[in-house]
């Protein structure tokens, strides 16, 4: 029915919702295991969005595009390029919320094909600036990738390697 609305809206050329609405489309494809139809949804998405200049959700698009990409092929350097386009989108857009989650996803791919230290040098900033955030989930496994790199962080506030 979702995409049968997105039709619609499409059709009418109402597009306020429809970045939401595709979300949700391809995050309920992903749990029904519909992996190829959720990355061509979603970058039909993300293609929609850069040409009507509605960047706004891209940075999000293009984690969940990474998420996709890394289960499809674990081992492959296309999700590790998306994440880096979500994250450098990310701190265009000066949204501190999506750059969080987008280095939280990389971190968790990197740290899964060993590479501990480029996770850790990713997270080692946003974990130094952790205590201005409030406690959510992505604070959370801010701190749980954190230690899984390694990383410790000094009295001050300070972090080493």
């Amino acid at each position: 029915q979702i995409e049968e609305s997105l039709a619609e809206l499409h059709a009418a050329r109402y597009e306020l919702l429809t970045t939401s609405l595709e979300i949700s489309l391809v995050e309920g494809l992903l749990l029904i295991g519909s992996d190829s139809a959720a990355l061509e949804s979603v970058q039909r998405t993300i293609e929609r969005c850069e040409s009507d200049g509605d960047g706004f959700a891209l940075p999000e698009l293009l984690r969940i595009k990474g998420h996709i990409l890394r289960k499809l092929d674990p081992q492959g350097v296309a999700a590790e390029a998306t994440y880096r386009d979500g994250l450098e989108c990310a701190q265009q857009q000066a949204s501190k919320a999506w750059e969080l989650r987008l280095a939280l996803d990389l971190s968790r791919h990197w740290l899964e094909l060993g590479r501990k230290t480029e996770a850790a040098t990713l997270l080692g900033p946003l974990y130094s600036d952790s205590g201005q955030r409030a406690d959510s989930a992505d604070s959370r496994d801010l701190q749980m990738l954190w230690h899984l790199t390694g990383g410790v962080s000094e009295p001050g506030g300070s972090v080493t390697i």
